[in-house]
């Protein structure tokens, strides 16, 4: 944090206690905590002995080089050091080493990331368990790599009130370290978690040992308004700021402590004085997203609409899924009278209501640490926006700390189906399960994967494997059945799509393993019969919750739909049906197809499709996405020829995630994004590539033609 820099106290302060090798351990064992606090390891500090002769010279040159700040030759020279003290003192665990140690785990997080000196720090905790200074430092390196990531690491919440407890605050000052400045560093970690309650208690205790202390009174202002206690806000900065007139992120707070009170004209008058000093080179204010579209709020309260388109504007060109940006653009554009642009933003708004959903509960997530669940809903919100090459870099990094994270495994796997490149995932798993720990789940999706490639052999010996004893293995992994039941309705077992179904309805409790494969079974054996109302009934249910369930119920409902209801061949978007080849060349002699020239010219048009897009990907196998570019934009173009849109445009978001702003990829992928819904998503990209294609003409007339639609001068 700006004001308490802990990073740098915890090394001055390992460079003090080496600096005195006079100082005598305390008798600070804790046992338990005078306020009745749970027993405790007994802790202590471990003070440094004097290095032996022989070691000096390592010493001495540490010491030059700790003048001098130079704290990555300090993490390079400290080993050496290290070792000679052991070699001296007769044993790497020899409790004179703990200080030492400790010095040079400062040194590397001092020059390093964070989270690569978490391990040498728990070694070191392993080592000497009673060491306090290794738990201080290792509860702060997690605090800092929380705040470069969304989530905070698993066991930073442990960590950090290990060491607060009061019990500890005596060997916190003892290191140069207060209390109440660890408080407020782990209460700043909880307000960008959006752990406001926490967080707020956090800072009650630092100012209950420093009610003076300034950045915690400035941190709980911003944690007031967090919790929209508005007045309680305005009046504690009203008072820092005649504290420190000069504090200009005091006004930042105040400002939208008047939004939340009502004091709108105030607050604007506030935020266009502070827009007026950066303009005329004061340090420019620090806005963020969600004030900004508070801001823009307060001028549509005003009707000073221009200014508020603006405002959000800038806010939804970085985010242009913010969702309450959206709806406050909506009203602006409607009180500037565009009236067509501010239904197509209400639209879109709805269209994103599931991933509004999915990213609030990748929020909570975060805010629990919870990682893989935070990925699992990161992944889940991404692909309602088509973004598949985002949702593959969230699942490889979320699998790279475990790869046997199911739910992540299953929907890696339907991105990577949906592009063509399951095999991708399919070798991964070859190896994965030769794990004896390997969950059954794993398995089952490593024979769906082999079966989609035509290895119906490979895949029957894992299916056989898992259907010996069925009911007993799903009670560890209740969703089985329902993916054996899948993987022989995509292999074309009518038979054995018949007896599973069977079997899974005769048991107690199915409801809870994924019931949705069942139904939609059932939907299919409907249509085959000819059973269009029926089958209706059943796709009418959401099947989100499935993986790659909802593009499968989509491809039914197109089949479902009557004859006198179809649209146009030309106008359908066949994307789901391309998804699921092994049902389209069932359906194509189904009475529903056959008796309808709409749906049966439809099921022909994606028979084409998905026969040429096949030998696309056959000649994309056993190549890196970057030597096989070329293909990829001829499926593209097959995509759009062929008024698949939806395939066109998550494989669009494939290309740019592999040339993010390149020219080909931004021109492409404006092209796939070409609804009026989605015209602040197409300006992000056009802005984007003209970043690295300046004054390109193509990128030029469609960033025209958005601002044209939004009512919006060139920029």
């Amino acid at each position: 944090m700006r004001d308490h820099p802990l990073v740098f106290r915890f090394f001055f302060a390992a460079l003090l206690l080496a600096a005195c090798p006079s100082c005598r351990p305390g008798s600070d064992e804790t046992g338990t905590d005078a306020g009745g606090e749970a027993p405790v390891p007994a802790l202590r500090i471990y003070h440094q002995e004097p290095v032996p002769a022989e070691c000096a010279g390592e010493y001495s040159r540490i010491g030059a080089l700790a003048k001098k700040q130079a704290f990555g030759e300090i993490a390079e020279v400290y080993p050496g050091l290290l070792d000679c003290l052991s070699r001296s003192w007769g044993a790497k665990k020899d409790e004179r080493l703990c200080s030492y140690h400790y010095n040079f785990c400062v040194a590397r997080k001092n020059s390093a990331r964070p989270g690569s000196v978490l391990g040498e720090i728990g070694a070191g905790m392993k080592t000497w368990p009673e060491s306090f200074q290794h738990r201080v430092l290792f509860a702060s390196a997690l605090m800092q790599l929380g705040v470069t990531r969304s989530t905070i690491p698993e066991g930073t919440e442990e960590a950090v009130e290990a060491v607060l407890r009061p019990s500890h605050h005596s060997k916190l000052r003892e290191m140069r370290i207060t209390p109440e400045s660890l408080h407020v560093q782990w209460a700043h970690l909880l307000l960008r978690l959006k752990r406001t309650e926490e967080g707020l208690a956090h800072i009650q205790k630092a100012l209950e040992l420093r009610p003076s202390f300034y950045r915690a009174r400035h941190l709980k202002a911003n944690f007031l308004v967090a919790l929209q206690r508005g007045k309680e806000a305005v009046r504690l900065t009203r008072e820092l700021i005649e504290e420190r007139p000069g504090d200009g992120s005091l006004q930042t707070i105040l400002l939208s402590a008047c939004l939340d009170t009502g004091e709108i004209t105030e607050a604007l008058e506030i935020y266009e004085r502070l827009e007026s000093a950066g303009s005329s080179g004061a340090p420019a204010p620090g806005f963020g997203l969600r004030l900004k579209v508070k801001i823009a709020g307060g001028f549509n309260k005003l009707k000073r609409f221009a200014e508020a388109r603006d405002v959000l504007m800038d806010v939804l060109l970085e985010d242009p899924e913010d969702s309450g940006a959206l709806y406050q653009l909506a009203t602006t554009l409607r009180g500037l009278g565009a009236s067509a642009a501010s239904r197509a933003l209400i639209r879109r708004s709805k269209e994103l209501h599931a991933y509004f959903y999915e990213k609030l509960e990748a929020e909570s997530a975060a805010r629990g640490a919870r990682l893989a669940q935070h990925a699992y809903n990161r992944a889940r919100a991404l692909n309602e926006l088509d973004r598949s090459g985002a949702i593959l870099e969230e699942l490889d990094e979320a699998l790279g700390r475990s790869d046997q994270l199911v739910d992540l495994q299953l929907i890696k796997a339907d991105v990577l189906l949906r592009l063509g490149r399951g095999e991708l995932l399919r070798k991964e798993l070859e190896e994965i399960v030769l794990s004896d720990q390997c969950p059954d789940m794993l398995r089952a999706l490593l024979a769906r994967l082999r079966a989609q490639e035509g290895d119906k052999l490979g895949a029957g010996r894992i299916t056989a494997s898992l259907g010996h004893d069925l009911e007993s293995r799903m009670k560890e992994s209740p969703r089985l059945g329902a993916h054996l039941l899948r993987i022989a309705r995509e292999s074309g077992d009518l038979p054995e799509v018949a007896r599973l179904l069977e079997f899974l309805e005769s048991l107690d409790g199915v409801k809870g393993g994924a019931p949705e494969v069942a139904m939609l079974c059932r939907a299919e054996a409907h249509l085959r019969e000819g059973r269009r109302v029926e089958a209706g009934a059943l796709l009418g249910n959401n099947y989100r919750m499935l993986e790659g369930g909802d593009t499968w119920a989509g491809a039914l409902r197109l089949l479902a739909t009557e004859p006198s209801q179809a649209a146009e061949d030309a106008v359908v978007d066949i994307s789901d049906l391309v998804d699921h080849p092994e049902l389209v060349a069932e359906v194509a002699g189904f009475e529903i197809v056959t008796a309808s020239p709409a749906l049966e010219a439809m099921v022909k048009r994606a028979t084409v499709l998905i026969r040429e897009r096949g030998g696309i990907l056959a000649r994309m196998r056993g190549f890196g996405d970057g030597d096989v570019l070329g293909l990829w934009r001829e499926l593209l173009e097959l995509y759009f020829e062929s008024g698949a849109s939806r395939k066109a445009r998550e494989t669009a978001w494939y290309l740019w995630h592999l040339d993010p702003g390149g020219l080909e990829a931004s021109l492409e992928l404006a092209r796939a994004l070409g609804r009026e819904e989605e015209v602040l998503t197409r300006l992000q990209v056009v802005e984007r590539g003209l970043k690295r294609t300046p004054g390109n003409g193509e990128l030029a007339a469609l960033r025209k033609q958005a601002l044209l639609f939004l009512g919006v001068e060139d920029r």
